[in-house]
């Protein structure tokens, strides 16, 4: 999970291991988080999009230039996104990306990385 305040993240972050399913982890600079993401080889990326320095469309650039990271499903958590705009499931999808408002309800999270993960968004 990619946010420079991380701090938003941590609740997120105990739901998702908390499933057993998820190992977390939180990074608040995107190039750190690029260079752990290489190492990781993670399953999926949540990432923010207002960041200072390098953004959110920064950051997935550099990770779908990567070879060993271009096939990442990346979920955007951004405060961009109002939940208004998303439909059911909590997420909307727009130029090909998925996008869910900030902070996410954990069950639409949850459902979105499931469904990302399978390949029946993106």
């Amino acid at each position: 999970m990619i946010d420079d305040k991380p701090i938003y993240l941590r609740p997120l972050k105990e739901v998702l291991e908390r499933t057993g399913r998820f190992e977390v982890y939180l990074e608040s600079s995107p190039l750190l988080a690029i260079a752990r993401a290489r190492v990781l080889k993670p399953d999926i990326v949540t990432l923010d999009i207002v960041m200072p320095f390098y953004n959110g469309g920064d950051v997935m650039l550099m990770l779908q230039e990567d070879s060993t990271l271009r096939s990442t499903p990346i979920i955007i958590l951004s405060s961009l996104v109002n939940a208004n705009e998303t439909g059911d499931g909590g997420y909307l999808i727009s130029d090909g990306q998925v996008m869910m408002s900030k902070p996410p309800m954990p069950a639409d999270l949850l459902s979105c990385i499931d469904r990302s993960i399978a390949g029946e968004i993106s």
